[in-house]
């Protein structure tokens, strides 16, 4: 088969986007924020329902989702703590070891020495922002109207 020629000036090729598809939809689920980053741990952890490139790809969705800004973090640290982070932290890397859906993971060290990982949630604020708009488009996704299957029953999503 002949090679496409450099994409500049010209529309994908069917194989192009079939290709890109896995990592294009994974980062939309990225952006569409925690439910959808959820939905990419299932298409991860289910490598009998969905092609080996979707899994691959998807794997992203466990550890390495869009950070929260390291600001929101400190904020959380020092209302967790109920003080500045600086009393009981020599150091907070800015750089998170690893990100989820609704936490990220940072190396410290503690004032005493001892190398230390935090775990912090996102900001309640961020999760009501995420979940709320996740929750209004699967709420008119689970609508009877677009669910006519019998035996099927459609359950709230109130999460706040």
């Amino acid at each position: 088969m002949t090679e496409a020629p450099p994409r500049q000036g010209r529309a994908p090729t069917t194989e192009e986007l079939l290709e890109d598809a896995p990592a294009t939809l994974r980062t939309l689920f990225d952006r569409l924020g925690a439910t959808y980053i959820k939905l990419g741990q299932f298409v991860a952890s289910s490598p009998t329902l969905f092609p080996a490139a979707y899994v691959e790809e998807f794997q992203k969705c466990l550890d390495d989702t869009e950070p929260v800004p390291f600001s929101a973090i400190q904020r959380t640290i020092r209302a967790e703590l109920g003080r500045d982070p600086a009393a009981v932290y020599e150091y907070i890397d800015p750089a998170p070891l690893a990100t989820a859906s609704i936490a990220q993971v940072h190396a410290a060290k503690l004032k005493s020495g001892e190398d230390v990982v935090i775990k912090v949630d996102a900001p309640p604020l961020l999760l009501r922002n995420l979940f709320g708009n996740s929750r209004q488009i699967l709420d008119s996704l689970s609508s009877p109207a677009l669910c006519p299957m019998p035996g099927v029953r459609v359950v709230s999503l109130q999460i706040f």
